[in-house]
């Protein structure tokens, strides 16, 4: 089991560098996995020493997603019934034959 931080308005968290934060919404590299904490104590703790340092009245929840992987592929995501919180991610993820049939 691994844990996700999401936000209601800009969905799943996919990363951060120095104090700017990327959630699926605003997403616009092509990035389908998010990275994940192995307990949700760790999550709530980013959350607590990160994100509310943004100080932007947000509020920021947990989800559990079956997997072993650090960084949770966007399909288990789903799969895990949390499709609401990664916006347009599935259009990244490659395609198996680009073959005009």
């Amino acid at each position: 089991m691994r844990y996700l931080i999401v936000e209601k308005e800009r969905g799943l968290f996919l990363g951060a560098y120095k104090n700017l934060f990327l959630f699926a919404r605003s997403n616009i590299f092509p990035i389908v996995r998010a990275p994940s904490f192995e307990s949700l104590q760790d999550a709530e703790y980013y959350i607590a020493s990160y994100l509310k340092a943004e100080n932007d009245g947000r509020t920021y929840g947990v989800i559990e997603v079956e997997s072993k992987d650090k960084y949770v592929n966007v399909v288990d995501i789903i799969k895990s019934g949390y499709k609401e919180y990664t916006h347009d991610l599935i259009d990244f993820l490659p395609m198996q034959s680009e073959a005009i049939h």
